[in-house]
């Protein structure tokens, strides 16, 4: 199997090491130059890479780490003046910041950057529960590693600024990008939807919002998720399934959007549900297979998560999380959670 053989190979690499750093560093890139050749070459590399790290002098790592502060001073720095000028509605010169950013990523990741491998899978994740929620769905086994570039963040940019601009089948090509690097996001995926929706691909729409669902992981989330499944039934004359959406997107989150879908369901089309009850809604949402709050596994993670970061002292980090977990569940222990990790951390 190629993971025994790696191991084999990074153990017999290992075992010349002697303690000297300077000769240790010369022999790991004898041995990555050695290993160029071999079906592993790529991970055998990168092993080495992270060995040699560890026994560089620190004065060269802070060297090492500043060049890459500066480069990613430069990014953040684009993303900042881009936001400034979307909010100022200078759409087009936003996009003009942004895309030489878009398109020295695409150079940089089609020339190997980040690449995953057989023993590593590269991702861009917000935060931890983003890495919770992709780590209670996927099948992946290979160790997740965070890039040092906000990959997703930019092509998600990037994208934002094509749908503003009406260019919606070049903001589709810049969400799939972002995605690749950050599955666990729901709005990258809601955004892909609503892209889609605007070209007229309701089954598209519909499906970006379907793999949009074990993302979701707080109240409004899910009340958006409502909201959009909401769209697309009344779009496809399922009005009763559509209304029930939107009254279980309220209990989420009020929203006016959600009134004025349902003002449109009455107006357009002469049905009135503004009557419908929470249970009715219910009903309806389970009669036609459709969840009412989020993924089981979703929710079960994020319980998790809550404690993992208690223990590790990020109390408003825990708090937040297990008022998500309230928001969706309603879960009284949850909620006293969040209320004791409020106070223990001082808000």
């Amino acid at each position: 199997m190629p993971t025994n053989d790696f191991t084999s190979i990074m153990s017999s690499i290992t075992a010349g090491l002697t303690g000297d750093a300077k000769h240790d560093i010369a022999y790991l890139m004898s041995q990555a130059e050695a290993y160029k050749d071999h079906p592993l070459a790529k991970e055998v590399a990168r092993e080495c890479g992270r060995m040699m790290w560890d026994l560089m002098p620190e004065d060269a790592k802070a060297e090492f780490d500043q060049a890459l502060d500066d480069d990613g001073a430069d990014l953040h720095e684009a993303m900042e003046k881009a936001h400034q000028l979307c909010g100022e509605g200078r759409v087009e010169e936003a996009l003009a910041v942004l895309e030489p950013q878009a398109r020295r990523l695409d150079d940089l990741l089609a020339s190997g950057w980040f690449a995953d491998d057989s023993q590593s899978v590269y991702l861009d994740f917000d935060d931890m529960t983003d890495y919770a929620v992709w780590h209670a769905h996927t099948t992946e086994t290979r160790e997740a590693r965070m890039v040092t570039q906000p990959i997703a963040v930019v092509y998600m940019a990037y994208g934002s600024c094509l749908y503003d601009l009406g260019r919606y089948a070049e903001a589709v090509e810049a969400l799939h990008k972002a995605i690749r690097w950050n599955p666990a996001s729901a709005q990258l995926r809601f955004e892909l939807a609503e892209n889609y929706k605007r070209l007229g691909y309701m089954g598209a729409c519909e499906a970006a919002l379907e793999a949009a669902y074990p993302c979701v992981a707080n109240g409004a989330q899910m009340a958006k998720w409502h909201r959009e499944r909401a769209f697309v039934a009344v779009e496809r004359g399922q009005l009763e399934l559509a209304a029930a959406h939107l009254v279980a997107s309220m209990a989420f989150e009020p929203s006016d959007l959600a009134v004025q879908e349902m003002l449109y369901i009455c107006e357009k089309f002469g049905r009135d549900f503004s009557q419908m009850s929470g249970g009715a809604a219910v009903r309806v949402l389970e009669e036609r297979g459709r969840p009412v709050t989020a993924d089981a596994d979703t929710i079960a993670a994020l319980a998790d998560l809550v404690a993992v970061l208690r223990d590790e002292g990020q109390l408003a980090e825990a708090a937040s999380v297990a008022g998500d977990v309230y928001d969706l569940t309603g879960d009284e222990t949850a909620r006293r959670a969040a209320e004791e990790l409020r106070a223990q951390a001082g808000e």
